[in-house]
């Protein structure tokens, strides 16, 4: 938990970023006028678009909220094949008189 409150804590004070205002040339940071920003991405709007791959078609990337909830879900539907899960969705959705 103390890393998320950290990564929220540079995200809400702009050390880190998703996007660039341009192409970044370098690596995935930027020092400008002594401040220090990491961009998620080199390429503005890359990240929640369709990309043309090199050899054919498209490929998408997600957001990092569009990944969060796919990997919650995915968690929940793995969850639900130990039977102990099972056992404790009967119980808790059980009729009580």
């Amino acid at each position: 938990t103390s890393t998320i409150l950290i990564i929220a804590f540079l995200f809400l004070i702009g050390v880190i970023q998703i996007s660039p205002p341009e192409k970044l040339a370098g690596g995935p940071w930027l020092i400008d006028e002594n401040h220090f920003i990491i961009y998620l991405e080199r390429i503005p709007g890359l990240i929640g678009g369709f990309n043309h791959h090199f050899i054919r078609g498209y490929y998408y990337i997600p957001t990092p909220l569009e990944m969060l909830f796919i990997t919650l879900f995915t968690g929940v539907i793995f969850a639900t094949y130990d039977p102990r899960y099972i056992e404790r969705l009967k119980n808790l959705f059980k009729k009580k008189y």
